[in-house]
């Protein structure tokens, strides 16, 4: 560790390079001497980069990996996250958007999930397990002017038409 100044404390490589700062403010720095941020990853790289990997060494089927979002500093109120759920070898699994909308201090939970991505490619909207590339779903009857899904073509040049082909399924009583 070292001393940089009144206003920080860093980690450097043996030549001389900050590999790790902490500023006076609390903003932390891995690979980027002057952050802007609480946290700023920063590396160079041709391609693909990827500056945060989050693990869950457990590796089972149905076991997570994720990030919570709250307005609090305890662990209450992760009213939203991002989770990645293992769901067959080799590391393979689905992507869910979660969003938890109860009144109180309740987290998020993958029932809560209002968009998942399998590893099949397969989206669901209000679907956590999709049979389609874009599966949607909504339990409560829609009483409004657009439906389940709106498609709007808002183009007001001099191109044609929107082409669509949608194939609606209903389930009565």
């Amino acid at each position: 560790w070292d001393n940089d100044a009144a206003d920080a404390i860093s980690l450097r490589s043996s030549n001389g390079s900050i590999k790790l700062i902490v500023k006076e403010g609390g903003n932390v720095g891995i690979g980027a001497a002057s952050p802007v941020k609480k946290l700023q990853v920063s590396d160079s790289a041709t391609g693909l980069m990827t500056n945060l990997l989050l693990t869950n060494t457990h590796d089972t089927n149905g076991d997570t990996t994720g990030i919570a979002f709250s307005m609090t500093d305890n662990d209450l109120y992760n009213k939203a996250g991002i989770v990645f759920e293992r769901q067959t070898t080799q590391g393979r699994g689905s992507l869910h958007f979660c969003n938890n909308n109860t009144n109180g201090s309740a987290n998020f939970t993958l029932a809560d999930a209002a968009m998942t991505v399998e590893y099949t490619g397969e989206v669901g909207i209000g679907e956590t397990t999709p049979v389609t590339k874009l599966h949607v779903k909504h339990t409560a009857a829609i009483n409004d002017a657009y439906g389940l899904v709106l498609v709007e073509n808002t183009n007001t040049g001099s191109g044609g038409p929107v082409n669509s082909a949608v194939n609606v399924k209903n389930y009565y009583g």
